[in-house]
Parts: C-alpha cells; sequence; structure tokens
C-alpha cells in the first residue's frame, strides 16, 4: 500500500510550521453590493472591494437581482488607481440577467482548482507579493438594460 503526503500533511509530520494562510487559519468575509443601472454602457467597470494582495480567496459567491440583458460580467482584479489587472482573473461571461438568490460561486470559473492555495498577487500573474491592496471588480461587457443589484461574498484566509 502507497501512502501519499500533500505539502500540509508532510510538513506537519516533520514538524515543519505551514503557512498559516493554508493550515489552522481564520476565515474572514468582505461583502459588498453594487448598483447596476440602466443606462449603464458594456464595458463599465464596478469596484466591489479592495482584497489584499497576501490574501487567499476561497470563495466569491454573486448575488444578483434580474439585469435584463445583462449576460456578460467578468470578476477580476483592478489596481487601487483603477487600472485593470486582470479583468477576469476569477470568472468570464458571468450571466446576471436572471434573478440569483442562492450564491454563485466563482472563484474558480477562471482559475484552476489546483491552485485553491494562491494569493491574489498569484492570481494577478504577480511574481512576487507586492504587500498591496487591489479591488476586486465586475466588468460589465454585457451591461443590460435593467436597473439592480449585485452582490458579491469574498471568503478569504489571510496571516
Amino acid at each position: 500500500m502507497a501512502v501519499n503526503k500533500a505539502t500540509l500533511a508532510a510538513n506537519f509530520a516533520a514538524n515543519t510550521p505551514n503557512d498559516p494562510r493554508l493550515h489552522q487559519s481564520r476565515g474572514r468575509v468582505v461583502k459588498q453590493s453594487v448598483a447596476i443601472a440602466a443606462g449603464d454602457n458594456d464595458g463599465d467597470v464596478f469596484l466591489v472591494a479592495p482584497v489584499h494582495s497576501s490574501w487567499c480567496i476561497d470563495s466569491i459567491a454573486v448575488l444578483n437581482d434580474a439585469i435584463t440583458g445583462g449576460t456578460d460580467y467578468d470578476v477580476g482584479l483592478y489596481e487601487i488607481a483603477e487600472t485593470v489587472v486582470d479583468a477576469d482573473a476569477y470568472a468570464s461571461g458571468v450571466d446576471m440577467s436572471s434573478a440569483r438568490t442562492a450564491p454563485l460561486d466563482v472563484a474558480f470559473e477562471a482559475r484552476d482548482i489546483a491552485n485553491v492555495q494562491n494569493a491574489v498577487w498569484q492570481d494577478a500573474g504577480l511574481t512576487a507579493d507586492p504587500q498591496k491592496w487591489f479591488f476586486l471588480g465586475l466588468t460589465a461587457n454585457t451591461a443590460g438594460t435593467a436597473d439592480g443589484d449585485i452582490s458579491v461574498i469574498i471568503r478569504y484566509t489571510s496571516d
């Protein structure tokens, strides 16, 4: 019988400390809603909440009112200066045209599940942690023609 240990298990067995964001960490939550207006345009960006480069995002739950015609929203990262880092780092093409009261988790729609341990800086495609804040943003590729709210619940761990 072969026994294979993941990194966390191997480290624990060897009394080697694990990254606290990945083992025995406390989960934290950020919750925010943004208002979409019938007059918003395709390509508009809605900056939802600040996220730190060192965080490990576990879940990005999306709930929304029916935004008629709002069939294509991306979920990604933006600089605090409001420039795009990766507009669809987490999800692309999320349909907001039908009301959603059961959360849709989009954290792994665009990123590989093998990257569950990634920090935000890695999701942003950087080679090192810049120890800075980004915005989680929604890009309305097809904004829609109705007023409505989009609510986002971000679950993460940090050191």
